[in-house]
């Protein structure tokens, strides 16, 4: 179940760098990550990532490799959202996919009640 809550009147944005333990070369990806989001205010574009081939790009269904297609002549802005109990796995593979590279990311994230 989520509760919507009234949104702060400045958005909180966290910067976050995200690292794959032991990839030679380095593989890492620095993210901002909103503190403060209600339901109805998700951000658009948004990626919402269910398993490694189950993308829904603002709630239509797209396979990874067909991302630029979809978001061709945009801007290079992503948001990208994850189920908090996915597998850290599911996240680190999406950051090092090879489609996602250049775009500037936003990680979306939602608390226990709805509430960031």
């Amino acid at each position: 179940r989520f509760e919507l809550h009234e949104s702060p009147a400045e958005p909180v944005i966290f910067g976050v760098r995200v690292d794959l333990d032991g990839a030679q070369p380095a593989i890492w990806r620095r993210l901002e990550v909103a503190g403060d989001l209600p339901l109805n205010q998700l951000p658009r574009p948004i990626l919402i990532v269910r398993a490694e081939d189950d993308w829904q790009l603002d709630g239509q269904p797209v396979s990874p490799e067909l991302l630029p297609a979809a978001r061709a002549g945009r801007d290079r802005l992503l948001h990208l959202m994850i189920d908090r109990e996915a597998p850290a796995e599911l996240l680190v593979r999406t950051l090092s996919a090879p489609v996602l590279a250049g775009y500037d990311l936003r990680l979306v994230t939602l608390g226990a009640q709805g509430a960031p």
